[in-house]
């Protein structure tokens, strides 16, 4: 049986970095934090596996819904598979000035603005394909949290390495 996992079109990964980039409204932003962030649209019920604490443990677990039967992949295995194509994404959002890397860093400064209008007016539709809880969950609650160290989002999402950063 052939299956689509959204995860791995890069058609998809370029609307749901630029839905995140447009949702967030920051000024900078860590490439693992916005790897991260897009693995989470791409996959919701990750949400519910995330060691976030008590405190969020009700809005976690509203994520379970997002079960699917045919992802049988490892998170972490395809959180790697997806690199390259959010790599490429990313060198695709720098040609159009839309992320600009700051230098000797893995940040970005974001320009919004320069999203193509097709692309802005995908994104504002109510029809698109993102999870609007899955946004808006990212953005009242995962946003605050440090990217790096026992208590970040490294190691909350389980989906990278956080012992060995320099925090």
């Amino acid at each position: 049986m052939l299956l689509y996992n959204k995860a791995l079109d890069p058609n998809h990964a370029l609307l749901r970095t630029s839905t995140i980039l447009t949702a967030l409204k920051r000024d900078k932003i860590e490439e693992d934090r916005l790897r991260i962030f897009d693995f989470l649209l791409a996959n919701p019920f990750h949400i519910s596996t995330m060691k976030l604490g008590s405190g969020l443990m009700k809005q976690r677990n509203e994520f379970k819904i997002y079960k699917n039967r045919y992802n049988t992949y490892d998170p972490f295995i395809l959180f790697e598979l997806m690199k390259p194509i959010q790599q490429a994404v990313f060198c695709s959002l720098v040609q159009m000035n839309c992320l600009i890397p700051l230098e000797n860093t893995s940040h970005y400064k974001v320009n919004i603005n320069k999203l193509p209008p097709e692309l802005s007016t995908i994104i504002s539709s109510e029809t698109n394909s993102m999870p609007k809880d899955a946004i808006s969950f990212i953005r009242e609650h995962l946003t605050h949290f440090d990217l790096l160290g026992p208590s970040g989002l490294k190691f909350a999402s389980t989906l990278m390495e956080y012992r060995y950063d320099a925090v």
